[in-house]
């Protein structure tokens, strides 16, 4: 795989990479078993849901957003306005995202009972773990 995707893939892999050398998968396997269970995906009786999505930059338009926007403001922002669920870019190099921003989302939204899930460019399980821990 060459180009763009080539380039995200590499990068995920060299952070799995780090990743697993600070803390080992089963470790990771053992936080994620711990973590409470997510509020569950609550679809509207009609009409259509709304999967909001936080990202803070993109390749293509540079920054989105105020810069100065808290993550819990933003994410709480979408789930006031009618999001089912928000989506976290995580990709940290060319998106600005972080798991930090998973957690922050996922904090301020539980007791709204929205749901969120990690987006980035996945090339391994040990992600999935990441953004359930």
């Amino acid at each position: 795989m060459s180009g763009f995707l080539g380039e995200m893939a590499a990068a995920s892999f060299a952070r799995v990479r780090a990743a697993r050398a600070r803390l080992p998968e089963a470790a990771l396997a053992q936080r994620a078993r711990a973590t409470p269970p997510p509020p569950p995906l609550r679809r509207a009786a009609q009409g259509f849901d709304l999967i909001a999505e936080l990202k803070l930059r993109s390749p293509a338009a540079g920054m989105l957003g105020a810069p100065d926007t808290s993550i819990a403001g933003r994410v709480t922002a979408y789930a006031r306005a009618g999001a089912a669920a928000v989506s976290v870019l995580t990709e940290p190099s060319r998106f600005d995202g972080a798991l930090a921003h998973l957690t922050d989302a996922a904090q301020a939204l539980a007791p709204l009972g929205v749901p969120v899930m990690r987006k980035d460019f996945l090339v391994d399980a040990y992600q999935v773990l990441e953004a359930r821990a």
